[in-house]
């Protein structure tokens, strides 16, 4: 592994976890109104197709910072579906 892919590789492990402020926000607040599900969905999905390149191209790297994507924006969308409240 060279400078830059590990340099690429820790900001791939960095990038996933900028969203654990939503997580938290959305425990604190017991409220998902303003979350949009249809962007986690799409995320999740994209995320997803991406491990699976990963695996395709037998990429460390690839699969385990979307891994760690994917497993973030499911917890946001399970949480966002626990907490939406009934208009």
């Amino acid at each position: 592994m060279n400078l830059v892919e590990i340099w690429m590789s820790f900001i791939g492990l960095i990038l996933p976890l900028s969203a654990t402020a939503q997580i938290f926000r959305i425990c604190k607040r017991k409220s998902s109104g303003d979350i949009s599900l249809l962007f986690y969905a799409v995320l999740i999905f994209c995320q997803s197709a991406w491990v699976w390149y990963g695996f395709y191209k037998d990429s460390l790297c690839i699969k385990l910072t979307n891994g760690l994507g994917v497993l973030e924006a499911l917890t946001i969308f399970v949480l966002a579906l626990h907490y939406r409240k009934e208009v």
